[in-house]
C-alpha cells in the first residue's frame, strides 16, 4: 500500500510544530530533542486521530467520527485487548520510524492493575492510559535535515487538507513564556522519606526483594503556564532523547523529557535499554570526569543495573525466540544535561506470532523503575509510597503501520490536569544505600524540572 508523501520546511525545533497544529484534538510530539546519534534522529508530530480510546476511575472511553461510548472495564485484560482492537491491519512499506497507526501512553497505576490486580486509585483527575489511532504523521530527520507529511491512504480528506493548510500557513517563531510562579514543592517530606525507605531495606534484608525503586511526588496546584509553555521551556532546561507531548483534551497534557527506552521493535529485532545508577554532574570539567569514572566504578550502581538487566532477560523471554536473548552492552556511561547514567543493551528476535502490544505488555513496566523481582517490588511500592504515581513511570509508545514501534519509561515526566502540575523523582534502594543520599538524587534528577525558572 503506498504512501501519500510531501516535503516541507524543516524546523530546528521541532515543539513549534505544536504551535501550527495547536487546534487539533489529541496533538502528539514524540521529541528526540536533537541528540546525538541514532536515538536523535527522528521527531514525530501527529494529531486528530480516527479512534480515540482512554480509560480512567474504571470506564472505557472511545470516539471515533460516528460515535462515542463508554464502558465498564471489569479486569486489566479487558482493558489490554481494548487497546489491541484499535489495530488497523494495513501493508505499508516504509522506512520512516512512524507513519500512522497507534500512538499514546500507558501509566504506571495501569501496570501495576495488571502485574497486582489492583485498580487504579483515580486520585488525580488523569488518564490511566489514552491511544489514538493516527492516520497522519509529519517526521522529521535530523541527520538529513528534512521534513516529510505522510498520510495513509485511508486518511479523512478534510483533514488531510487541513494539515496541509496548516503547514503552509506556517508563522514565525512564537517566543517561549516565562514564568516565576511554576515551581514545584515535594509532598514528601524527608522524616516521611526515612520511614518508607527503611521500611523497603527491612523487606530487603527480610529476602522480600533484592531492589525496589522509590518515588516521591511534586506539585504546583496554581500553574500559571500551559502545558505547552511548560514543555516548551523544559525540553530546552531538560532534553532527554525519548522526550514527549501528549495533548489528551479536556485540558491535560503528558510532559515527558524522559531519556530512558523501555522496549523498541525494528523487524522483529527487539532492544531494551534500561538505565539503573545515576551521579550528579558538575559545571568544572575536570570535576565530571571524574564524577562519570566514580560512577563506572561503581559496584552498588552496577550491582543494581544487573538486577534489572537479569529482570528484562526474563521479560523478553516471554515474547522472543529462545536463544535469541543477548546483552551487547553492559553499564555504559550515558551524559544527560543533568546527570550521568549506566546504560545497557538486551536484544532479542521477537516470536513471530506475537504483536508489538505483546512485547509492551511483556515488559510494562519497566524493571528500571519498579525493582526485582518485579512482583513484590511492585507490592512494596503500593505499601511504601505515598503517592500513586498515575502517568509517571508509564510509557509513551507508538506502533505505526509499517511494523515499527518504540516504547519509552516516563521519567523525567510531569501530568498536567487543570491548574495542577505533577512531578516525580526516584531511585533504586538496596541493602547499602544511603537514605539522604538516595533523597538528594531524586531531587536532582528533576531539579531543573520542578523549578526550571531559575529562583
Amino acid at each position: 500500500m503506498q504512501l501519500e508523501t510531501l516535503c516541507i520546511t524543516y524546523l530546528e525545533n521541532p515543539s513549534h510544530w505544536l504551535r501550527v497544529f495547536e487546534e487539533l484534538p489529541h496533538l502528539a510530539l514524540l521529541d528526540s530533542c536533537n541528540f546525538a546519534g541514532e536515538s536523535g534522529r527522528y521527531h514525530i508530530i501527529t494529531g486528530a486521530p480516527q479512534q480515540w480510546l482512554t480509560l480512567q476511575d474504571g470506564m472505557l472511553s472511545y470516539q471515533n467520527a460516528s460515535q462515542q461510548s463508554k464502558t465498564k472495564a471489569n479486569t486489566a485484560e479487558q482493558a489490554w485487548e481494548a487497546i489491541t482492537k484499535l489495530q488497523t491491519n494495513l501493508d505499508v512499506t516504509s522506512n520512516l520510524p512512524f507513519c500512522g497507526g497507534l500512538l499514546g501512553f500507558v501509566g504506571y497505576e495501569f501496570g501495576a492493575w495488571s502485574e497486582l490486580g489492583v485498580e487504579p486509585s483515580g486520585e488525580l483527575n488523569f488518564p490511566d492510559f489514552a491511544v489514538g489511532d493516527y492516520r497522519w504523521a509529519l517526521v522529521q530527520d535530523n541527520h538529513q535535515g528534512t521534513s516529510q507529511l505522510v498520510f495513509l491512504p485511508d486518511c479523512d480528506t478534510d483533514l488531510r487538507q487541513k494539515v496541509i493548510q496548516l503547514v503552509e500557513k506556517l508563522a514565525p517563531l512564537k517566543t517561549n513564556k516565562v514564568c516565576k510562579n511554576n515551581r514545584l514543592e515535594p509532598e514528601v517530606d524527608l522524616n516521611s522519606y526515612r520511614k518508607s525507605l527503611q521500611k523497603i531495606q527491612d523487606y530487603i534484608q527480610a529476602g522480600d526483594c533484592y531492589q525496589v525503586n522509590y518515588t516521591q511526588r511534586f506539585a504546583n496546584l496554581k500553574v500559571q503556564l500551559t502545558p505547552l509553555d511548560t514543555y516548551q521551556a523544559l525540553r530546552i532546561r531538560q532534553p532527554g532523547p525519548m522526550a514527549a507531548f501528549l495533548d489528551l483534551g479536556a485540558h491535560k497534557a503528558l510532559i515527558s523529557l524522559s531519556p530512558e527506552r523501555l522496549v523498541k521493535n525494528d523487524q522483529g529485532r527487539v532492544l531494551a535499554q534500561p538505565i539503573k545508577g545515576t551521579i550528579a554532574r558538575s559545571q568544572d570539567l575536570r570535576e565530571d570526569a571524574a564524577l562519570a569514572q566514580r560512577l563506572l566504578n561503581s559496584e552498588k550502581d552496577k550491582a543494581e543495573n544487573l538486577m534489572i538487566v537479569d529482570l528484562l532477560r526474563n521479560d523478553l523471554g516471554r515474547v522472543c525466540l529462545p536463544g535469541s536473548i543477548h546483552v551487547p552492552k553492559l553499564f555504559e556511561l550515558e551524559s544527560f544535561e543533568n546527570v550521568h547514567h549506566l546504560v545497557s543493551s538486551i536484544e532479542g528476535q521477537l516470536a513471530p506470532d506475537l504483536s508489538n502490544i505483546d512485547l509492551l505488555r511483556a515488559c510494562f513496566p519497566g524493571g528500571s523503575i519498579t525493582g526485582a523481582p518485579k512482583r513484590r517490588a511492585m507490592e512494596i511500592i503500593k505499601e511504601t509510597e505515598l503517592f500513586g504515581r498515575n502517568a509517571y513511570c508509564g510509557s509513551v509508545f507508538y506502533s505505526s503501520v509499517n511494523g515499527q514501534f518504540d516504547a519509552s519509561i516516563t521519567i523525567r515526566s510531569l501530568v498536567a490536569t487543570g491548574s495542577e502540575l505533577y512531578c516525580w523523582g526516584g531511585g533504586g534502594i538496596t541493602s547499602d544505600s544511603n537514605t539522604d543520599d538516595e533523597y538528594r538524587e531524586s531531587i536532582t534528577k528533576v531539579a531543573k524540572l520542578i523549578n526550571y525558572e531559575g529562583q
